[in-house]
């Protein structure tokens, strides 16, 4: 073990004692390892220099190594305080998220505080929207509530004596005001000492109107840190390092401005490349030269976007559209990866390419953009199968800036003119109080205006259903089923027919060919529906979730014809809950059914 090493396993130890020895042990980690002042200092500049020069730990987090000890040795010893407020501050692209997630999910953090709240805050610093999404982290079920006092008391019920830990991360606020009204409702909760605040930003502006404790500014990394991000990316342990492409690649590195992002990003873009030239043509892009006159972002942040830029476009066509298209997701929404690539699918996106099924392209191609860095932040099941993911908040302003007005989202309370060039669209809910009614009605209209739109996403369950024929892909919660028989270009179609009260479907539905390209059905609480639509004759069916349905005792009441047909051709995943009175999965007897299914689920 190093003196480096042997330095920080005696300060991880310590710092769980949190007596008198912690801040000259903080001190000496800040002095001795990292080179600065003491904490007493208004700010603390955090780098990665030493531990890469270190050589033991895992590049891609070392420039999060240190900031996380001396962060978790704060966080703890608040526990005599009462509610305090920390603050990183650091151009996008340097970590700060990354460094408050291990924060975060530290397990002596975890121990520490009661409860742990995770909450994005991004462009809109909204009182009302972040308590409600507070209370969503807490208790796993949005309140429902009007008005900014019956939150405010939903909060103080559920903080109340709670020694808790919020992030808000990626805040953009600069006005004081607003947050002394958050703090207000937070203070109002009675929460017991040494709560804590952590706030990551990329504005100055930002941590001076906190006014609290100092801030924490992460800094870019050193060349050298720079050059060995960017050598494990692009040549990896086994490759060889040709002198002239180590020459070339040196020079890349100096236009990242010491961004992991952007390094980490270039370097897997050249990984694979060992043609001099193409090298080249990386260092001498026309892209480095683009000036934003517009922009509000720094000189370093504009040239972090250029290497973003020039990774984008250094992308096949299929995989540039394949990536901006999910500008249609909010920012750090966790992406299903299996649904995105239907969407893909849906869209056009992807096609089979000879004997390899459409699927398996759109895997493919999800691969290659995580390989890329374009998307992050992978969760796996139990079988070591990649369920969701995220998008950097850069990345996903690269494919908003890409897409233009052929994509936007909108959120209840803030609905504006849709652009008639829109052909992607989500709507989110939000806490803004609003006539939900009104609402819904303002945006079917709105949608009606817009024929180019092919695909639209209701995550908010606000359920207005486009009538658009244009339309290819459609998520919806609605119950009012009938604009459905027109969407006849619709491949795919995500469905909760929450709250519907009929005691069978509408007469086309019972047509398997208006519904035939359905690729996911959730069919909730229809407490009166006696029977489904004839779901086991959907050839593409691949996702089904029946649940509260009282009546129903077969999931598929049609009859079969020829022993060559087959129940349920393509589904693979059956969810089957609350329903008391289901006697078997088809009405008629002895059909082969669900050769493909893999998981199955009964409540």
């Amino acid at each position: 073990m190093t003196p480096f090493e042997s330095s920080i396993a005696k300060n991880i130890n310590s710092f769980t004692e949190l007596g008198p020895s912690f801040t000259q042990t903080k001190a000496m980690i800040l002095t001795t390892v990292l080179g600065l002042q003491a904490p007493s200092n208004p700010v603390a500049t955090l780098s990665a220099t030493a531990v890469h020069r270190a050589g033991r730990f895992p590049i891609e987090t070392g420039n999060c190594l240190i900031p996380a000890i001396i962060l978790r040795m704060e966080l703890l010893q608040g526990y005599k305080t009462a509610c305090q407020n920390r603050k990183q501050v650091g151009m996008g692209g340097l970590g700060k998220t990354t460094l408050a997630k291990q924060v975060f999910n530290d397990n002596r953090v975890c121990k520490h505080f009661d409860l742990t709240i995770w909450v994005c805050v991004s462009d809109d610093f909204n009182t009302m929207t972040i308590l409600q999404s507070i209370i969503e982290c807490i208790t796993g079920q949005n309140p429902n509530l009007d008005s900014l006092e019956a939150m405010r008391k939903k909060v103080a019920e559920v903080l109340r004596g709670m020694r808790y830990l919020l992030v808000l991360d990626d805040v953009w606020n600069e006005d004081q005001e607003k947050w002394k009204q958050l703090m207000g409702k937070l203070q109002c909760a009675r929460a017991a000492k040494g709560a804590t605040i952590l706030v990551t930003t990329r504005l100055e502006e930002v941590a001076s109107t906190m006014q609290t404790h100092p801030a924490y500014h992460l800094k870019e990394l050193s060349g050298d840190d720079s050059w060995s991000l960017f050598k494990h990316n692009a040549f990896g342990p086994n490759r060889e390092e040709m002198e002239e492409l180590v020459s070339i690649g040196k020079e890349i590195v100096t236009k990242c401005v010491g961004s992991p992002l952007a390094i980490k990003t270039l370097g897997s873009l050249l990984r694979d490349e060992s043609d001099v030239k193409q090298w080249q043509n990386v260092r001498e892009s026309e892209i480095w030269d683009i000036r934003e006159e517009s922009s509000s972002a720094t000189g370093e942040e504009n040239s972090i976007m250029r290497a973003l830029k020039l990774s984008y476009f250094n992308l096949d066509l299929s995989l540039r559209r394949c990536f901006s298209f999910c500008a249609i997701f909010p920012k750090d929404f966790e992406i299903d990866k299996e649904e995105l690539i239907h969407l893909w699918m849906a869209n056009g996106f992807i096609k089979c390419e000879g004997n390899i099924e459409v699927e398996d392209v759109g895997n493919k191609v999800w691969k290659k953009l995580y390989s890329r860095s374009f998307f992050q932040e992978a969760k796996y099941d139990e079988f070591g199968m990649i369920t969701t993911f995220k998008i950097h908040d850069l990345f996903h302003d690269l494919a908003q800036s890409i897409m233009g007005e052929e994509c936007v989202v909108i959120v209840k309370g803030r609905l504006t003119p849709l652009p008639t060039r829109v052909h992607y669209a989500s709507l989110l809910n939000s806490s803004v109080s609003d006539d939900m009614t009104a609402f819904k009605q303002r945006t079917t209209t709105a949608l009606k205006k817009v024929e180019s739109l092919q695909t639209f996403l209701d995550f908010g369950r606000i359920g207005p259903v486009p009538s658009n024929h244009c339309l290819r892909a459609l998520r919806t919660s609605s119950s009012l089923l009938s604009p459905l028989r027109d969407l006849t270009h619709l491949r795919y179609l995500a469905t909760d027919f929450m709250g519907y009260q009929g005691r069978q479907l509408s007469s086309w539905m019972r047509s398997s060919l208006v519904l035939r390209d359905l690729v996911k059905v959730v069919l909730s609480d229809c407490k009166n529906c006696e029977e489904l639509p004839p779901l086991g004759k959907l050839p593409h069916l691949k996702w089904l979730e029946v649940s509260g349905m009282k009546n129903v005792k077969w999931i598929d009441c049609e009859t079969y014809d020829g022993v060559e047909e087959k129940a349920f051709p393509s589904l693979e995943k059956l969810t089957v809950r609350n329903l008391p009175n289901l006697k078997r999965m088809l009405r008629e007897e002895g059909i082969e059914m669900l050769p493909r299914l893999s998981e199955l689920i009964i409540f």
